[in-house]
C-alpha cells in the first residue's frame, strides 16, 4: 500500500485498482524520455505532457482520500514527531478502559455480595 499527503488529505492506493493507469503512465513516461533524448526533434512534446498529467490526475481521483484531523496536523507541526500523538490517543484509551475495568469489578463484587446476602436471608 502507498500513500502520500496532498493538501489536508492522506490518500492510500493500492497498486490493484488503479494498474491499468499506472501502466498507461508509464507508457508515456517513456514516451516523454524518447521524445526528450532525441535530438533531431525541436518540437516540444505537448500532447504527450497534457496525456501524461492528465492520467496522473486520473489516478489521484481513482483513489480514497482519507482526510487528516487539524489536531494531527498541528501536532506535527509545532512537536515535529508522529508517535507521540499515537502514545497521548493510546494513553487516553488506556485510561478510558481502565476506568471501565475498576467499575467493572466494582459492580462484580457488589453483585457477588448481593447474592451472598441472598444466601444468607
Amino acid at each position: 500500500m502507498k500513500t502520500y499527503r496532498r493538501n489536508n488529505k492522506i490518500i492510500f492506493k493500492t497498486g490493484k485498482d488503479s494498474s491499468t493507469i499506472i501502466e498507461k503512465i508509464l507508457k508515456t513516461l517513456k514516451e516523454l524520455i524518447k521524445i526528450t533524448e532525441n535530438r533531431h526533434t525541436t518540437n516540444f512534446p505537448v500532447d504527450s505532457l497534457k496525456t501524461f498529467v492528465n492520467l496522473c490526475n486520473s489516478l489521484v481521483d481513482s483513489v480514497d482520500k482519507k482526510y487528516v484531523p487539524n489536531e494531527y496536523l498541528d501536532y506535527v507541526n509545532t512537536n515535529k514527531e508522529v508517535i507521540g500523538y499515537f502514545k497521548e490517543i493510546e494513553n487516553k484509551i488506556m485510561k478510558t478502559v481502565n476506568v471501565l475495568e475498576k467499575k467493572r469489578t466494582v459492580l462484580k463484587s457488589f453483585k457477588d455480595e448481593v447474592e451472598n446476602l441472598k444466601d444468607i436471608l
